[in-house]
């Protein structure tokens, strides 16, 4: 996040955003540990094999990145259609927020 915010992408305007991805993130790293403990396929009710809700899970929440991505100028691509000039002040007030959001001290 402070590389981020250092070029001028995201601000605490995107603070539900940020947070939002976050989740999304946390729920797909979820659904991988599930689908690498319990694989693709899980036992269903009555003793038939089905897709393991997991997979859907993990393939939700990566879209969900993806999209909340996009929104943050997370690739470079996105950072083009941003249209977002770097900054040199790396020392804005919203820099402790967003470090608290994004998992840092």
């Amino acid at each position: 996040m402070p590389i981020l915010e250092k070029m001028g992408v995201i601000t605490m305007a995107d603070r539900n955003a940020v947070a939002a991805y976050c989740q999304s993130y946390s729920m797909y790293v979820k659904a991988v540990e599930d689908v690498n403990r319990n694989g693709f396929t899980v036992e269903g009710h009555r003793g038939v094999t089905s897709k393991n809700p997991a997979v859907q899970v993990q393939r939700d929440s990566l879209d969900q990145m993806n999209r909340w991505g996009a929104k943050l100028g997370l690739s470079p691509v996105d950072r083009v259609r941003l249209s977002v000039a770097p900054t040199d002040d790396g020392d804005a007030p919203d820099a402790d927020v967003l470090r608290l959001l994004s998992g840092g001290a």
